[in-house]
């Protein structure tokens, strides 16, 4: 299978994410998922970041600044969608390509809040208020490192049945996984990997 992850990194107030998401990305080759990432961002990739990227996922090619009808006219090539939010910028267009495509399967992973230590910040919490629950109603699974983080900050707007908890332990729909990895990290991959399998399985 083949799957595009979309990635923020909108001056550096995703960092964590984009550390995670390219982590997850450098990982799932090795579970035979055929893994490509877009990232979202303003202006040219710094070397800290293609640094970072080369030092979590050095199988993966760094694609940097991607504009935005690049990234629609690729949705297309992949068996899948993955989504890593929040992030800024494209919401609506990606949300609309999926209406046009819904055999296409899209995976939305919710990782934190928007830290609000600026004012520009404000806008980037107020764009994800708006666009993410429409997102989520447009995806086929919503994903979180644990159920409470998501609630905190979107409540029950998930139908039921499309939530995933995707977290570093070795349970999985009330049984714990044979053969789980040591590494957390390699958990949530085989979680992702998984997830993937099952919705391309079950459209």
């Amino acid at each position: 299978m083949k799957v595009l992850h979309i990635i923020p990194s909108a001056f550096d107030y995703f960092g964590d994410i984009r550390a995670a998401a390219f982590s997850l990305v450098g990982k799932l080759p090795g579970l035979g998922v055929e893994a490509d990432a877009f990232t979202l961002q303003y202006g040219s990739a710094s070397r800290e970041e293609q640094g970072e990227v080369a030092a979590t996922a050095p199988s993966q090619r760094f694609v940097g600044l991607t504009s935005v009808a690049e990234l629609i006219v690729a949705l297309g090539e992949y068996d899948l969608i993955h989504v890593h939010c929040p992030f800024f910028g494209v919401a609506g267009k990606i949300i609309a390509w999926k209406r046009e495509h819904p055999n296409i399967p899209l995976v939305a992973t919710f990782h934190r809040r928007v830290a609000t230590p600026d004012f520009f910040s404000l806008g980037i919490v107020w764009y994800n208020r708006y666009y993410l629950p429409k997102l989520f109603a447009v995806a086929d699974a919503v994903a979180a490192p644990s159920i409470k983080i998501f609630q905190r900050s979107f409540g029950a707007t998930v139908t039921s049945g499309k939530f995933y908890e995707v977290d570093s332990s070795t349970g999985w729909f009330g049984e714990e996984l044979p053969d789980a990895p040591a590494d957390p990290d390699d958990v949530v991959a085989l979680k992702y990997a998984l997830l993937y399998t099952s919705l391309l399985q079950n459209p």
